[in-house]
């Protein structure tokens, strides 16, 4: 707020705003006791790739559910969510409040699959328990020639709080974890462990920089950096806690809570 007062009195001296359409203004929702979110994740701190420092901020989404769903008699068809809000939601009401405390918020992790062999494991229950631990997005590498047979078999994977498979031709960037078979059961619920579970490694002081966060959830795409949080973008993150200040330790901190599009995933 005090930013955006002093810009504008600086506007007001340079031209007095002849430079602005007042319209933008007058199109901004206004807020509204009676404003209302599905969900609403409150007082955690989110960290967004290629962004130096987390922020404190709020995170309210919607729900998209099938009416014979809600109804009690539809087919447990896959549900939409999108973010509604991310900043301040205190004039939100919802249906549902996450306390996310000093948690720190981040986009789900990406993980990389190689070869068309892959299919020997892969089920739609590895995609659930690397959901559970943390994993939003799997990119599963094969030949040109194979492409066409994966995205059938990964069409046949996909369901409600499952990672998303997604088929990309060979050769192509892969993410920093790569999974070479179902993941091992995490000797605890640090972060440290969740990513040995998963098949990779956080050793060494080095790679417990902030930074190395970044290489979880990174996904195989070209500059510029798009923050993966924001709205009308699908309702996925997890919840690294404790992380007070936005801060954490790979050893200490734990992954509390795995959200899907908007399914909360059970650990």
């Amino acid at each position: 707020n005090f930013v955006a007062i002093l810009t504008v009195l600086q506007e007001l001296v340079r031209n007095d705003l002849k430079s602005y359409d007042p319209q933008v203004y007058n199109d901004l929702p206004r807020n509204q006791r009676n404003a209302w979110a599905d969900v609403v994740v409150r007082g955690g701190f989110i960290r967004q790739r290629g962004f130096d420092n987390p922020y404190r901020a709020d995170l309210a989404f919607n729900l998209e559910v099938e009416d014979r769903d809600a109804a009690g008699c539809g087919v447990d068809s896959a549900r939409r969510s999108h973010v509604v809000e991310l900043g301040d939601a205190r004039f939100l009401g919802a249906g549902r409040v996450v306390d996310a405390g000093d948690s720190l918020l981040v986009a789900p992790f990406t993980a990389g699959v190689e070869g068309w062999s892959a299919r020997r494991w892969m089920s739609s229950e590895v995609l659930s328990d690397v959901a559970r631990l943390g994993v939003g997005t799997v990119f599963w590498e094969v030949s040109r020639r194979k492409v066409e047979a994966a995205e059938t078999l990964a069409r046949g994977l996909a369901g409600k709080g499952r990672a998303r498979l997604e088929v990309v031709p060979a050769p192509a960037k892969m993410p920093w974890l790569i999974l070479t078979g179902p993941p091992l059961r995490p000797a605890s619920e640090s972060l440290s462990d969740v990513v040995r579970a998963l098949g990779g490694r956080w050793d060494g002081r080095e790679s417990m920089k902030p930074d190395t966060l970044d290489l979880l959830v990174a996904a195989p795409q070209s500059p510029p950096i798009r923050p993966a949080l924001r709205r009308g973008r699908p309702a996925s993150f997890v919840l690294l806690s404790p992380a007070e200040e936005g801060r954490f330790d790979p050893e200490t901190v734990r992954l509390s809570s795995v959200f899907i599009d908007g399914l909360e995933v059970q650990r």
